[in-house]
């Protein structure tokens, strides 16, 4: 599913993903400078399709996230966000055990070992809402 996203698809879904509304063509159409509504409504149409979106009433609405993303309320997270933060909160315990004394030789290869976890998650975390943000 989401290799078929391309291009303007990908552009209307994560700008529908950041609204978190329902959303009418016209409005997509101007905030995204897309030359004509029949151009938004092929795009659409692409999306529901895919099962991204459903109309409603008042508008378009993402009825399923992506893989890759996490959506809670309004607020969509990439899925890594939360590996981040489980290591973040590992390294901070293991810093402070390390700290109070309760260490073994092995303590510094952990340390550094959750040090490059945290780097790969969290640049895959940045890259992912970069990702979302800017397209």
């Amino acid at each position: 599913m989401v290799e078929e996203l391309t291009g303007t698809s990908k552009k209307i879904y994560y700008y529908m993903l950041r609204k978190a509304r329902p959303i009418t063509p016209k409005e997509i159409q101007r905030e995204l400078n897309i030359s004509t509504i029949s151009l938004v409504k092929y795009h659409l149409q692409k999306l529901e399709e895919a099962g991204l979106i459903k109309e409603t009433d008042k508008g378009y609405v993402v009825v399923k996230v992506l893989d890759d993303y996490a959506k809670m309320r309004n607020l969509v997270l990439p899925k890594s966000f939360f590996f981040a933060s489980f290591f973040i909160s590992s390294l901070g315990l293991g810093i402070y055990f390390f700290i109070k004394g309760d260490y073994k030789a092995d303590s510094v290869y952990l340390l550094l070992l959750l040090g490059i976890s945290i780097y790969l998650f969290v640049s895959d975390t940045l890259k992912k809402w970069k990702k979302l943000f800017q397209e």
